[in-house]
């Protein structure tokens, strides 16, 4: 058990290891160049679906974790990753794509959160991991600005989060936000 979450649901499913392979290749061929960005994004990318995996969620939102910023920062197409990976996949990372048509960067980040809570628990866990991910990073490289972004962003996803949304990873963000 790793954070309250039984790990052997995810290792040694190869079905899943095959499609996060599909996963990966198309984050590979299609994320552009992290090169003046303010974290290297592919990696961001891999580790929060790792982080997923690791803690043995199941498909749909590992896959959505690993696929978070691919709409946002990419070419690929939501028919693209609806024919590869369904459209629950499609849901969780649609809900986790900032609008670019907002350009109040606070208001952006606003709704992206809400609509997670509308897309639901799994929209929610990615955004969470997402969130941690960034701290932690934000937090080695001393970036002060994006340290204090992200825990803005994670106390709005706390206090939006619908009352019974009960899962470890809620706890370990609020633990973050002391």
């Amino acid at each position: 058990e790793l954070d309250g979450h039984p790990v052997p649901g995810a290792l040694g499913n190869t079905k899943l290891d095959l499609e996060i392979e599909v996963a990966v290749r198309l984050l590979a061929e299609h994320l552009p160049s992290s090169e003046g960005r303010r974290k290297p994004i592919l990696m961001h990318n891999l580790r929060v679906g790792f982080y997923l995996y690791d803690r043995g969620y199941d498909r749909n939102v590992v896959l959505g974790g690993l696929l978070h910023d691919v709409l946002e920062f990419s070419g690929v197409t939501e028919t693209l990753l609806e024919s590869e990976f369904g459209s629950d996949v499609l849901e969780i990372v649609r809900a986790n794509t900032q609008d670019d048509m907002i350009e109040d960067k606070p208001k952006k980040w606003q709704d992206m959160v809400d609509r997670c809570v509308i897309a639901g628990r799994e929209a929610l866990i990615v955004k969470t991991a997402d969130i941690l991910d960034s701290l932690a990073f934000y937090r080695v490289v001393k970036n002060a600005p994006e340290i204090e972004r992200s825990v803005q962003i994670g106390r709005y996803l706390l206090e939006r989060l619908p009352q019974g949304t009960d899962d470890p990873i809620f706890e370990r963000l609020k633990d973050q936000m002391e």
